[in-house]
């Protein structure tokens, strides 16, 4: 018999989106539980919040243009929740080698790349900046031209464990076009999972959203304590699921402040006119 502690409890949500409106039961464990462990269902609402945002766009007579081999978008600069950035580092482990050192080699190339272009403790430790410096910054790092680590023939090679911001970002303008900071037109999604992900357990208030650059995933772990991490702590999966649903409803209302241990690429691809991987 199943302990009723783990059992899958049903929890029902609602989110309205351009007009169509999500509606679901997600089947949580009804007793102590981490984000982490959640991160399964977590996807599964952002895409649905993608696809109806999708079918907006589709309305207008638009569709998507991203394909597999089209690996422009993957060389912006990603900010990633603390939960993924430990899921991607147990993801790493467990791949065999000879692809799990070569992608731990990718992993160092790009740290490489950002320290030599001078933006390595900027990105991981960057101030409560403006938004125009935070602009700037992501621009420049798109600039490096430095891939995602995980791209493998310039297509995504850990696709179902893509964080929630990659499947937030669909653009519906010419593929070409996204080698470039000019003139793309992106799918705009108006309640940001990544956010809500990433403002977990946040005290109430607090206004910088923390995040993880995904190209320096292994320097941000080295900084880490080895003790259980205090940003997500067992609770149960009811609770959990019901401030991420909070946080995600929130998400839309005004941009996020970028900091403490953030990436940038929010901001950055403001001046293109489209909603950025974010």
């Amino acid at each position: 018999m199943m302990d009723p502690v783990s059992a899958p409890t049903p929890v029902p949500i609602e989110l309205t989106i351009f007009g169509g409106t999500l509606r679901a039961r997600v089947p949580v464990p009804a007793g102590p539980t981490t984000a982490g462990d959640l991160l399964t269902p977590l996807r599964a609402i952002t895409d649905a919040v993608v696809a109806l945002s999708v079918k907006s766009v589709e309305r207008e007579g638009r569709s998507v243009s991203c394909r597999a081999g089209c690996g422009a978008c993957c060389r912006q600069l990603v900010p990633i929740s603390r939960v993924e950035a430990r899921r991607l580092l147990g993801v790493i482990e467990a791949m065999p080698d000879p692809r799990g050192a070569a992608v731990r080699e990718r992993f160092r190339r790009a740290a490489e790349a950002i320290r030599a272009a001078g933006l390595s403790d900027t990105l991981l430790h960057p101030r409560r900046e403006k938004i125009e410096s935070l602009r700037e910054l992501g621009v420049d790092y798109f600039r490096l031209g430095v891939p995602c680590p995980f791209l493998e023939d310039e297509s995504c090679g850990i696709y179902e464990e893509r964080p929630l911001i990659c499947r937030e970002y669909l653009v519906t303008s010419p593929a070409e076009r996204c080698a470039t900071l000019d003139d793309v037109k992106g799918v705009p999604v108006p309640f940001k999972p990544s956010i809500a992900l990433s403002r977990l357990g946040e005290e109430p208030g607090r206004e910088v959203v923390a995040f993880v650059p995904l190209a320096q995933l292994f320097e941000w772990a080295a900084e880490q304590p080895e003790t259980p991490p205090a940003d997500d702590p067992p609770r149960p999966g009811p609770e959990i699921l019901g401030e991420f649903m909070e946080r995600l409803s929130q998400s839309g209302a005004t941009p996020p402040v970028i900091g403490a241990e953030a990436a940038v690429g929010w901001a950055a691809t403001r001046r293109r006119g489209h909603a950025p991987p974010g």
